[in-house]
């Protein structure tokens, strides 16, 4: 999701998938305008990570300065492509052991 505690924590880092990611709200069915909201909602968000996306998501998202990355593999191997070189903060994962088995 929106690693670093954005405010869109809720979205699950997919914006091409379904709507339950978003809580039920789903910005494709609003058209441009729910694109909008979920960019305004995505503001503090480094990036959102997603399989695909179309052009138009992509385009909105990037003007209100939520870049979309799409890719394939792993959550780690995703969060290190757009994070760069840079330590992922709790990379060991923040549950240590309280989330059940690893």
């Amino acid at each position: 999701g929106c690693s670093g505690g954005c405010s869109g924590g809720g979205a699950g880092g997919s914006a091409g998938g379904s709507a339950g990611g978003f809580g039920g709200f789903d910005p494709g069915r609003m058209g441009e305008a729910g694109w909008r909201e979920l960019a305004k909602t995505l503001f503090d968000c480094r990036a959102v990570i997603v399989q695909e996306a179309g052009e138009v998501p992509r385009a909105i998202l990037a003007e209100g300065g939520v870049p979309v990355v799409a890719f394939s593999g792993t959550v780690k191997d995703a969060l290190r492509a757009v994070y760069g070189a840079e330590n992922l903060k709790g990379e060991q994962g923040r549950c240590a052991g309280e989330c059940g088995p690893a």
